[in-house]
């Protein structure tokens, strides 16, 4: 009987001690399987704060852009005032449109400059040719103050 309980205690023994290591070897799979998830939870959640951090450099870039813009055809809105230059179309709000309002305000900037200086061009080539006959008038009038004592008037 001995031996009989003998027998039974080893089977009992090594059915224990088989689901002892059965247990430890799945403790310890369980264990190297979390140190790889939990290096790649750690890398990914390191990945992720660079992220944020590089789309918050990129979203504060955008802000100031935008700002720019807008300072930019506020001040285009101040030089057609000043100038009397008629609004250009394309009014809106979205960033394709103001693209487009900032283009033609330009271009309607550069075309009233250039009217501008071409007006200025005839003003000068008038006031030259003027300058010429001004001078002329003055030389008569000279002369004739000294012949005669009746005042000259321009032809």
């Amino acid at each position: 009987m001995n031996d009989l309980l003998a027998v039974a205690y080893l089977k009992i023994n090594n059915s224990t001690i088989m689901k002892r290591t059965v247990f430890m070897a799945i403790a310890v799979a369980a264990v190297m399987t979390s140190c790889g998830t939990r290096e790649k939870l750690e890398k990914a959640e390191e990945q992720n704060v660079q992220l944020n951090s590089e789309l918050q450099a990129t979203l504060a870039t955008q802000d100031s852009l935008f700002a720019l813009i807008n300072d930019i055809t506020a001040g285009m809105g101040q030089i057609k005032d000043l100038e009397h230059i008629i609004a250009t179309p394309g009014n809106g709000s979205d960033a394709r449109s103001q693209k487009d309002q900032l283009r033609n305000d330009m271009v309607a900037i550069q075309e009233a400059l250039q009217q501008r200086r071409d007006r200025l061009a005839q003003l000068e080539e008038k006031l030259r040719k003027s300058g010429v006959q001004n001078e002329r008038w003055r030389v008569r009038k000279q002369h004739s103050s000294m012949t005669s004592s009746t005042p000259v008037t321009m032809p």
